[in-house]
């Protein structure tokens, strides 16, 4: 910067402070506006530019505290920088988390954004100071200027770095909940081997020692408990197939939800006497990938919950697709349980539900059961269809 005499610094400083604090709703509003204008260049979702500037209001709340730190800074030379304060505005900081994309700064939006920030105060500025009063060019005035420019990029690197955090911090607490569903996975995998397979299997030696009995006695009668004892091991080979397969991530991500809910029904049909009826949206045979299958997760618990509790023989699945979110009512015509009663205990404790509850939840989705005793349940989930990541292919489906 030129060299000013001190006095004459001090005077300009002062005078900078004035203009940019009686002039500063002005110059927010033609950065925000101009801002937003941008924005509205790339949204997708056409937008209209008031509901983009109602969204988008957490940057000019940060922008504005900048011109404040500014003018802090021209007024005693404070550099200090308040980490504390930025440090709640998570929100914000996420908005300036830099994509890998981006391969040259200077194309950037943060650095277009901060360069018609830095030019809204820089020109309201120029037109009230005369820069012969201080004995300044205007170029003196304009670098002097540009420190705005230091103290804006120094905020948004600091968002940056408080952005990382938060996000390595929630993708710890991601991993920590995939382990535990993982967990929950296993002990909902073993609750049905115990509940069935091992009371068959232990019949096995029973079966084996009658079989040698016989062998000396009486051949035919034999060969009839061979014949029994075959068919019993070729029944319980097939449920296990179907068990695992019903926990297989591949019927989502190959054949899609439609196709899946109709081997799941067949096996609730065969092995636990519940009939299933389907009533699934034509929409719906295209939702796969990972949500897929958590929404498949979903319905095969609660299908489980109807085979194990309800006492139920009949059970209806219907998957709707409108207004941009999938309606999914799982229903049956069993005992049924009292809601407030459930609720008011740990949910915890209740396997069932929360395995529910939680992959809903990790839809961004809605959960509501609705049961009265001897009167049967209803089961309501609602889920955006933009989590499930094919939804465009989804939503231009005729």
């Amino acid at each position: 910067m030129e060299n000013i005499e001190k006095s004459n610094l001090h005077r300009l400083k002062m005078k900078i402070v004035e203009i940019l604090h009686r002039k500063r709703e002005k110059i927010l509003n033609q950065f925000y506006r101009a801002y937003c204008l941008r924005i509205k260049e790339f949204d997708n979702r056409g937008r209209a530019l008031e509901t983009l500037e109602q969204i988008c209001l957490p940057v000019k709340r940060r922008f504005s505290l900048k011109l404040d730190r500014f003018m802090e800074v021209l007024m005693n030379g404070d550099y200090n920088y308040k980490f504390e304060e930025i440090e709640k505005d998570v929100e914000y900081a996420l908005k300036f988390i830099i994509p890998a994309q981006y391969k040259d700064l200077r194309s950037h939006d943060v650095v277009n954004m901060t360069r018609s920030f830095v030019t809204a105060a820089t020109s309201a500025v120029l037109e009230e100071i005369n820069p012969l009063e201080y004995s300044v060019t205007k170029e003196g005035i304009v670098n002097l200027m540009n420190e705005l420019v230091y103290i804006t990029f120094e905020d948004l690197w600091v968002s940056s770095v408080i952005g990382f955090r938060h996000q390595n911090s929630m993708i710890q607490k991601l991993l920590s909940r995939l382990m535990t569903i993982q967990e929950e996975e296993r002990q909902n995998f073993w609750r049905e081997i115990h509940d069935h397979f091992l009371q068959i299997l232990a019949i096995i030696p029973v079966k084996l020692e009658i079989i040698k009995e016989l062998s000396s006695k009486d051949l035919k009668a034999m060969e009839e408990e061979i014949r029994r004892f075959k068919g019993m091991i070729k029944k319980v080979t097939g449920e296990i197939r179907s068990s695992c397969q019903s926990f297989s991530f591949s019927w989502i991500e190959n054949r899609g939800l439609s196709f899946s809910l109709k081997k799941l029904a067949e096996i609730f049909e065969k092995q636990f006497e519940l009939q299933v009826n389907l009533d699934i949206h034509e929409k719906a045979s295209l939702i796969k990938g990972f949500s897929g299958a958590t929404l498949f997760r979903i319905i095969q618990e609660a299908l489980y919950n109807v085979a194990k509790h309800a006492e139920a023989k009949e059970a209806k699945v219907k998957i709707d697709i409108e207004n941009e979110y999938v309606f999914v009512t799982i229903e049956d015509n069993g005992i049924g349980f009292d809601v407030k009663e459930v609720l008011k205990k740990d949910l915890d404790n209740h396997l069932g539900l929360n395995f529910m509850r939680e992959r809903v939840i990790s839809l961004n989705g809605f959960l509501r059961i609705k049961s009265n005793k001897h009167k049967g349940t209803k089961i309501i989930v609602k889920i955006p269809l933009k989590v499930f990541e094919n939804y465009k292919n989804i939503e231009k489906k005729q």
